[in-house]
């Protein structure tokens, strides 16, 4: 297998840049809005605009891993740089963060991919956090103004 998978540069020119990443070794606590807590003094909070925590509906938990938005690829690789491997600061946890490239990549793409996965009735708490210039909005909206794709209409 190939290495560097956390890498959030391209050699390839026609590769879309990395701008969404997991988060692992969580602590179970955690919330998403935790989360964002960790990037303060990071980054500016316009600098992302998704983060999704999955929720473990059968214990009080989550499931250990994140995925993060961010506006542009240079803010995932700051945050890549400055918190990988590194402790968390908001709770003492023998597990550094660990964090890599996501599969889905990219706001609108999270989107809809969430809008499939996470069930209407589930708990706004443990929804995902969407943001537009730092500000968060409803999930739910979210999906209705931002996720369509262009291409929906012609498949």
């Amino acid at each position: 297998a190939p290495k560097g998978g956390n890498q959030t540069t391209s050699g390839d020119a026609a590769d879309p840049p990395i701008t969404t990443l997991m988060f692992r070794n969580l602590p179970r606590k955690y919330t998403a809005l935790a989360l964002t807590h960790e990037l303060e003094g990071l980054l500016a909070p316009e600098k992302w605009d998704f983060v999704y925590l999955p929720w473990d509906t059968t214990t009080p938990s989550n499931m250990g891993y994140a995925f993060m938005n961010f506006v542009d690829a240079e803010s995932a690789a700051l945050v890549l740089k400055l918190l990988d491997g590194k402790p968390w600061r908001l709770v003492h946890s023998y597990r550094a963060i660990k964090i890599v490239q996501a599969h889905v990549q990219g706001f609108q793409q999270n989107l809809i991919h969430c809008a499939h996965k996470v069930a209407p009735d589930t708990d706004p708490a443990h929804a995902p956090l969407v943001y537009h210039n730092g500000k968060q909005i409803d999930f739910r909206s979210a999906v209705r103004l931002y996720g369509r794709t262009k291409s929906a209409a012609a498949q």
